[in-house]
């Protein structure tokens, strides 16, 4: 979604992460994913979690004149970074992670450049999902709140579908032939078409990606999971 946005295709990413635990773990995977895209990825910035002040971090990222910066983990200190880094021009373009065209919207962002958002799995306020769209409408008006855990909620949602199914293909409650049936069912859900366990036990769904144009405009695709599990 960014490439026709940039007009080029992005070869250098830097990467800004939480410094914790989770961004630790994410990003470590995140660099690998980036790496195997043919990405230069020059540097991964860490930043204490109660950073409000990101100029530093930014100053650093713009010098190595990034195609994109990418923002993880953490949404509520992106919607910090972002305009820091809008008015630093440190990137030709971002992605933010965790951070729904919906919450995007409602504080009314807007950038000079591209902007990628990537939620987890499908957004709510922007869905190329109608599965999910009608999911959402239905969520919302029981009263649910805005936010990161509502695009979450589709998975519980799914997971709670697909262990029923599980247990009625393995006509018991038995956790081993649960286990067993979960591993061979591929659930139609909310999320995904597809929901299922690859041959490294990790679960797969399909997620979804959008991108805000300069002046607004939102793009949204969807991405299914891969037929083989990624190498590590």
């Amino acid at each position: 979604l960014l490439e026709p946005l940039l007009g080029f295709k992005p070869k250098k990413s830097v990467m800004i992460v939480g410094n914790d635990a989770t961004g630790q773990f994410l990003s470590s995977y995140y660099y690998k994913a980036l790496k195997a895209e043919g990405q230069d990825v020059p540097d991964i910035i860490f930043y204490p979690p109660d950073t409000t002040d990101f100029s530093p971090f930014l100053t650093r990222a713009k010098s190595l004149n990034p195609d994109i910066i990418h923002f993880w983990y953490n949404g509520d200190s992106t919607l910090t970074a972002l305009p820091q880094a809008l008015e630093l021009g440190a990137a030709k373009s971002y992605f933010l992670f965790g951070v729904d065209p919906g919450i995007w919207k409602e504080k009314q962002l807007s950038a000079d450049v591209p902007v990628a958002m990537s939620c987890v799995p499908v957004c709510w306020g922007e869905s190329s999902n109608p599965k999910a769209k009608a999911y959402f409408d239905a969520y919302f008006a029981a009263g649910a709140p805005h936010g990161v855990t509502s695009s979450v909620s589709l998975l519980y949602h799914d997971y709670v579908h697909f262990l029923v199914e599980a247990w009625q293909k393995a006509d018991s409650f038995d956790p081993d032939k649960t286990v067993d049936a979960l591993l061979s069912l591929h659930h139609q859900g909310v999320v995904s078409d597809d929901l299922t366990f690859n041959q490294t036990h990790q679960v797969t769904h399909a997620t979804e990606v959008c991108a805000a144009a300069p002046g607004g405009a939102i793009s949204c695709a969807m991405q299914q999971p891969p037929a083989e599990a990624p190498k590590s």
